[in-house]
């Protein structure tokens, strides 16, 4: 069974997911930031740090597509200060969501297994 700190965690995380998707789509009028999608986040125990992972169409610009998503990441800072009710908004930082790539190479493994 899960605690209702981790229940509470979960909460927060698919509400600030969610928002940050629709400030992504409706605010921000970058080219390069609109090719890539939020996957999920994690946020840390004590509410400090969220952990915002990427992902793209064009998985070749995805590492830039990060890189440009960090420097807006006060951008995104403050629009979760003003929407959620944590003492100080949490540290964010914007990762490659490798979990496609993972499963890929899984596949990969299993198709040359199969083939054996």
């Amino acid at each position: 069974m899960q605690s209702a700190k981790s229940i509470r965690i979960e909460r927060y995380e698919s509400n600030i997911l969610e928002h940050l998707c629709n400030f992504l789509n409706k605010e921000i009028y970058n080219k390069v930031l609109k090719k890539s999608s939020f996957t999920y986040c994690r946020l840390s125990r004590d509410f400090s740090m969220l952990k915002v992972y990427v992902d793209s169409i064009n998985r070749e610009e995805l590492d830039k597509i990060v890189l440009n998503l960090n420097k807006f990441k006060g951008t995104f800072r403050t629009e979760i200060a003003k929407n959620f009710d944590f003492r100080k908004a949490p540290t964010i930082e914007f990762l490659r969501d490798t979990s496609i790539d993972r499963a890929d190479e899984i596949e990969d493994i299993l198709s040359e297994l199969k083939g054996s």
